[in-house]
């Protein structure tokens, strides 16, 4: 088992390269909206439309990993783009 299955190590929880290994991983085993494109084009993710950024973080709400993605979100809220079902806006990011 992965050390980044049950999340972010505490020490590594600021970089961002940690949240997508953490994606990587679970998307070798589940269904991570952000990756599949199921529902929503992959570009609404990172998107600078704010119609289009909710699309996504509603894509979101099944995400196996929604609650460390959110965290992440909150905790670096310049970040551009959606986080654990959260828009950009909704972070306090801006936009």
């Amino acid at each position: 088992m992965s050390e980044f299955k049950h999340g972010l190590p505490e020490t590594l929880a600021h970089d961002w390269r940690q949240l997508q290994a953490l994606i990587a991983d679970t998307a070798e085993r589940d269904r991570v909206p952000c990756r599949a494109a199921d529902s929503v084009p992959l570009s609404f993710w990172t998107s600078d439309d704010h119609h289009e950024q909710r699309l996504a973080a509603e894509a979101c709400k099944p995400c196996p990993i929604l609650t460390q993605c959110k965290a992440y979100g909150l905790a670096h809220r310049k970040e551009a783009g959606v986080y654990g079902g959260l828009a950009q806006i909704e972070r306090g990011g801006g936009r």
